[in-house]
């Protein structure tokens, strides 16, 4: 293993060791020196567009912004000289001009906290107690970080009207600093390109170009842009007026097979809101709208079941859970092993699965434990179940030549594929398309083919052909010359594909 080579150097009168080619604001963080920044994210490229993590360094002039400089050994920087903290300072002066901050301020602040409950859900923000993200908001932190007690310059309040029309977050511009995080991880990250600077000046403010709406533009509602957002100015429906969650509880999100790494935050017993874990080795943090979104009102919605039910002549009932285990387990012992059948949810989790079939197979003595997939797909499971197992790991996209995706529309599911997919593309690999109507893959298509699910299993054959070399080399009519044999190609299967009438025919080509 090759060792990751390392730079000295000196931080505030500190020796400190930093890895080669980081920024000094990630050297800094590293060795637990505090560096305020509001536009920096860690898995986001440098930008220096807030200009709080100016620093001195020895040997360049003026002031540089610790998040754009790269370390070098021997460097000498100081972060909280005077100069510094006074450009800090005015900075911040600058950016509270247009930001509604009179609570930042306010002698009486901490007193009125009592009532933010009431006075938050006004819908306008006119401070820090009208936020939906009080007490969670980075320039709050950053305020009293730099000791910054006041301001100098007139507030300009934006008056943009706040945008509500969307199902999952609100946009409340007036709150927005412009620190290009919501543009960066919707283009560098989830590489949709939805969101971008528009106008100029005291106008400039952030969307999709050209007047169009989020579904007009694309958006896939992932939520990126909210949980990166340092300020109130995106706020997501189901979590914004609960305030500051509790805790922080690790789960897998059951909507699809991926299970990408989900952080629930947990007020009381409620699940109020979700992040994502950019950590994640199985998803890398990029969930979709309905495991950033769905959650929290799906446990939390008045029509989930709240207790057991038992089916009887006149209806379902709900029991008590001690009478519920009580009558399933005389239920099944009256049955026996051969008469008990177990239909489990395809949303559990693989740990709940595993336990379910313990309890099958140990317990009740039965192998007849089954999915309720089964019934989808009916006698094609088996056909399923071995393309199953030769499936390959996500990863295996991010080396592809060519990629062949059918029935596969990533907008709103399934997202680790698509930008897996959307990466390979632009870094030179064949990807071509197979759907009844357009999707999100299509824009980085080399070819798409839409068309009803009843020819896919001949345009799969066009591609079995060509590269058996027995093709036309006519691309319509031969999809597969835009592959090599030999190639590692790639075929992602999705569900308008798994769940088709020909699913069987396409399971035997692929």
């Amino acid at each position: 293993m090759t060792k990751e080579k390392k730079v000295s150097l000196t931080i505030d009168n500190r020796k400190v060791e930093a890895k080669a080619n980081v920024t000094i604001l990630q050297a800094a963080k590293d060795n637990n020196i505090y560096i305020p920044s509001l536009c920096a994210l860690e898995h986001l490229p440098s930008y220096g567009a807030c200009r709080l993590c100016v620093v001195e360094v020895d040997g360049l002039r003026g002031f540089p912004t610790s998040c754009t400089t790269p370390v070098e050994d021997g460097m000498v920087i100081r972060t909280d000289t005077a100069e510094v903290r006074t450009l800090r300072q005015e900075v911040l002066k600058l950016l509270l001009s247009e930001h509604p901050a009179s609570c930042l301020f306010c002698e009486e602040q901490k007193d009125c906290k009592q009532f933010q409950g009431t006075i938050r859900k006004v819908g306008v923000t006119t401070g820090c107690r009208y936020c939906p993200n009080d007490d969670r908001c980075e320039l709050q932190q950053i305020t009293e970080k730099v000791g910054l007690t006041e301001t100098s310059y007139p507030v300009y309040y934006r008056n943009f009207p706040v945008e509500k029309e969307d199902p999952f977050y609100d946009r409340d511009y007036n709150l927005c600093i412009l620190c290009g995080r919501c543009v960066r991880v919707c283009n560098d990250i989830r590489l949709n390109g939805t969101l971008s600077f528009k106008q100029r000046g005291k106008l400039t403010t952030i969307g999709p170009a050209f007047a169009r709406t989020h579904l007009e533009a694309g958006c896939e509602f992932c939520g990126a842009c909210v949980a990166v957002c340092p300020t109130g100015a995106l706020a997501a429906k189901t979590s914004k007026w609960y305030g500051k969650p509790e805790g922080t509880v690790a789960s897998t999100c059951p909507y699809c097979p991926i299970g990408c790494t989900l952080d629930l935050k947990v007020k009381g017993v409620e699940v109020v809101d979700v992040s994502a874990d950019y950590d994640s080795p199985t998803d890398h943090g990029l969930i979709c709208a309905k495991g950033r979104f769905a959650i929290p009102e799906y446990v939390l919605s008045p029509e989930r079941l709240a207790a057991p039910t038992i089916l009887k002549p006149e209806g379902y009932d709900n029991i008590p859970w001690e009478g519920a285990l009580d009558e399933a387990a005389a239920r099944l012992k009256a049955a026996g092993p051969k008469g008990a059948f177990i239909v489990i949810s395809p949303q559990l989790s693989n740990e709940d699965l595993y336990v379910a079939q313990r309890f099958a197979r140990e317990t009740i003595g039965t192998e007849a434990i089954f999915s309720s997939v089964i019934f989808d797909l009916g006698a094609d499971i088996r056909s399923f179940l071995d393309l199953v197992v030769l499936s390959d790991p996500i990863d295996t996209i991010d080396a592809a030549q060519g990629i062949l995706a059918i029935g596969l529309d990533t907008t709103y599911g399934f997202t680790p594929l698509g930008i897996a997919a959307k990466k390979a593309a632009k870094r030179g690999a064949t990807l071509v398309t197979v759907n009844e109507d357009e999707c999100n893959l299509d824009i980085l298509s080399e070819e798409v083919f839409l068309s009803e699910e009843a020819k896919w299993p001949a345009i799969i054959d066009s591609f079995i052909k060509a590269l058996s070399g027995n093709g036309s080399g006519k691309k319509k009519e031969a999809g597969g010359v835009f592959f090599k044999k030999g190639d590692r190609n790639v075929v992602l299967l999705g569900p308008d594909a798994v769940f088709s009438r020909r699913r069987k025919e396409i399971f035997e080509r692929v």
